[in-house]
C-alpha cells in the first residue's frame, strides 16, 4: 500500500507526502467482526497554493452536501 501511494497516487495527485507518522488500523483477532476493516492513514500536503485551494473548495462542497442530507 505504501509503495502504491508513493509511486502511483501522489505523483499524479498534486499532493506530497507530509513525512508525518502513518497510522495503520487492523481488526482485533477474534473480535467477532464479520467484515474486517483495515485502514491506513497518510499525512499529505498540497504541492502548491492552487492545489490547496482546489482541495479546500472540494471539502467545502462535500461538507455542504453532507449537511443537506
Amino acid at each position: 500500500m505504501f509503495r502504491y501511494l508513493h509511486l502511483e497516487v501522489l505523483p499524479s495527485s498534486g499532493l506530497f507526502y507530509a513525512e508525518l507518522p502513518d497510522i495503520e488500523v487492523y481488526p482485533i483477532e477474534g473480535g467477532g467482526m464479520e467484515t474486517p476493516i483495515q485502514e491506513a492513514w497518510f499525512a499529505v500536503r498540497p504541492s502548491d497554493e492552487k492545489t490547496a485551494k482546489s482541495i479546500m473548495n472540494g471539502l467545502r462542497s462535500f461538507d455542504t452536501l453532507i449537511q443537506r442530507k
